[in-house]
């Protein structure tokens, strides 16, 4: 699923959300503000639609999951961002850092 975001003129943030029926979880593949809108907290903005859009989802289909999202260790805002809304940090998977979230 893609959530946009737009003002007039264009695309302000985007989140792109997923199922992995392998893995039997919800995932948050990537959050992206354009140059022109990051400071604004739209990046938050996009994460909370998001986390409300899973949580929907999860109830909707009867689902028993969290939220996962991998998030590179260089990326100090993205880290930021999830810390921020409650994500626990789990370890390294390949290279970036896996990150998860409690629906409840």
């Amino acid at each position: 699923m893609l959530i946009l975001g737009m003002d007039v003129a264009d695309v302000a943030v985007a989140s792109y959300l997923a199922f992995d029926p392998d893995q039997g979880d919800l995932r948050i593949l990537a959050i992206a503000t354009s140059l022109r809108h990051r400071g604004l907290g739209l990046g938050g903005d996009a994460l909370d639609v998001s986390l409300e859009v899973l949580r929907r989802t999860r109830d909707e289909n009867d689902l028993d999951c969290g939220v996962f999202a991998y998030v590179h260790p260089s990326n100090a805002a993205s880290r930021a961002l999830f810390a921020s809304r409650d994500f626990v940090l789990l370890g390294l998977y390949d290279g970036y850092e896996g990150w998860v979230h409690d629906l409840d």
